[in-house]
């Protein structure tokens, strides 16, 4: 059993311990977020953390859960039907955003996420319908803490990641066999074990490979009740499209199916699954270089628990190793980490993205898209790199940008860079916010320590402290006075911290 963190007097449930638990566990946790998990305590955070929740289709209710008409013939009518469902992918990125930036203390959103990096699926490839987008979105909101074994079985009847690897296209016609074994291949090279172990032997073989996509033949569109001139949104299985003669697949011979193939693999290969699953969540949760005991640890519950993900969550997130002062502060953001987490940390206003009358693709998702991280977009069927690819030369230079430019009030839309601004930030009302804002020496360390996630230098409290008094002094500080340039200061001293190389980093 991987060893609890309990917080004593040497190892409080302070501020920092719980604005670190909130920063891997959320995304951008607000300073109101944080003083409530330390007057709740550890305990009462981490029940709360795996309550999931749902925020409702508001904005997307004229289309989300309906059924879309099918591609039209008429090239008049296509280009309109393309353009409306066009602006439908927009809005669906935009509600997703909108449900990051609303998420209450949950792990969902953060879980969302990761497993959609996990079961990465390009919107690019047959499947730019929002419908498909939403219902394999929802999916992931369903399972993203649930059962892991149930997920697969999910996630393989999804049309989405169906159309996307092509698992529509394996299938038997007349006795004849067409045998496409891309999603065979990458449910266990992406999505299970991995190609080789952690002794470096081969998990499968190619001959694995195509008796498991013989097994998975069967699966097409379910026709909406609506008749054919709607879209399917769901998948069905079709026995005439099933391949019934014998596989032998990981060593095990018979006529199977779909459930049996993923039966067959969680059997055979359970070790391998959990082992790899466990070691992505330690670097998720904990640091890019997974400890290798501890992984195994997780593994053991993992397995002991019929795969379920809360009970390994749960371990990893209260473990002594989550909360060590060397956890912290060692992960890059992403970028949508980066971006969202200012909107939520600075409060900010006039964000294009949330306004449903607008007719222009939101700032956000442009910017998102230039920096290499819009939803449904991956670079590859392997998901998104992360880790400092978070942070590579040519995406830092921007984030930096947008950091300074937020706190001056300075961000104009990436398509139309004129004023007025956007992202508005109420200096004086984000200042009002914590305790010490009539000290200004006091109240620089409070930003600090609510924008930075580790624990300050001498040297570092004392360059924000510079920032914000400014050649004045601690005395003259007086919040209410124009002479005292007092939201110019404040202005200079986030600049500080959120130039700081560590801004980067939660």
């Amino acid at each position: 059993m991987l060893k609890a963190f309990v917080p004593s007097i040497d190892h409080p449930y302070d501020y920092a311990s719980a604005s670190h638990l909130l920063r891997r566990a959320t995304i951008a946790p607000t300073h109101e977020e944080i003083l409530q998990s330390v007057e709740e305590g550890l305990s009462k955070t981490l029940d709360n953390l795996f309550v999931s929740f749902d925020l409702g289709d508001e904005y997307i209710d004229e289309w989300s859960g309906k059924y879309s008409p099918t591609y039209p013939q008429n090239e008049v009518d296509y280009v309109n039907w393309f353009w409306t469902n066009k602006r439908h992918v927009e809005m669906f990125y935009q509600w997703w955003l909108m449900n990051i930036r609303d998420t209450p203390v949950s792990l969902q959103e953060r879980l969302v996420l990761f497993w959609h990096g996990h079961f990465a699926t390009d919107v690019k490839m047959n499947i730019e319908v929002a419908q498909h987008l939403y219902v394999q979105y929802r999916l992931l909101q369903k399972m993203c803490m649930g059962n892991f074994k149930a997920f697969i079985k999910e996630i393989t009847q999804n049309m989405a990641m169906e159309l996307f690897l092509s698992l529509h296209y394996s299938y038997v016609h007349e006795g004849k066999k067409y045998i496409n074994e891309n999603y065979a291949r990458e449910m266990m090279e992406l999505h299970t074990v991995g190609i080789f172990d952690e002794n470096n032997n081969r998990n499968y073989t190619q001959k694995d490979v195509y008796e498991a996509a013989r097994g998975l033949t069967g699966w097409f569109s379910k026709p909406s009740e609506l008749g054919e001139e709607y879209l399917p949104k769901f998948s069905r299985f079709i026995p005439e499209r099933w391949d019934d003669s014998e596989k032998t697949y990981l060593g095990q011979t018979g006529k199977w199916n779909t459930d049996d193939i993923i039966r067959i693999l969680f059997e055979e290969r359970a070790e391998q699954i959990a082992v790899y699953i466990c070691k992505k969540l330690y670097s998720e949760f904990i640091g890019d270089e997974p400890d290798k005991n501890i992984v195994h640890e997780l593994a053991s519950t993992f397995k002991s628990n019929n795969w379920e993900l809360k009970p390994v969550l749960r371990e990893l997130l209260g473990s002594e190793a989550f909360f060590h002062e060397d956890s912290r502060g060692v992960l890059k953001k992403s970028r949508i980490d980066y971006i969202i987490g200012m909107v939520r940390q600075c409060d900010l206003q006039d964000v294009p993205d949330f306004h449903k009358e607008q007719v222009r693709p939101g700032d956000i998702t442009m910017r998102l898209e230039f920096w290499g991280q819009l939803m449904y977009n991956p670079p590859n069927v392997s998901g998104w790199k992360g880790k400092r690819d978070w942070v590579n030369p040519s995406v830092l230079s921007r984030r930096l940008q947008f950091a300074r430019e937020v706190v001056q009030n300075k961000v104009f839309t990436i398509s139309y860079p004129t004023p007025p601004s956007i992202y508005r930030f109420d200096v004086l009302k984000f200042a009002n916010r914590f305790e010490n804002i009539n000290n200004p020496a006091l109240l620089a360390i409070e930003f600090a320590n609510y924008l930075l996630p580790h624990t300050l230098t001498t040297d570092e409290v004392l360059q924000f402290q510079e920032a914000i008094l400014d050649g004045g002094k601690v005395y003259e500080w007086d919040i209410n006075d124009p002479k005292q340039r007092v939201e110019e200061r404040i202005v200079k001293c986030l600049l500080s911290i959120v130039s700081h190389p560590a801004f980067q980093l939660y």
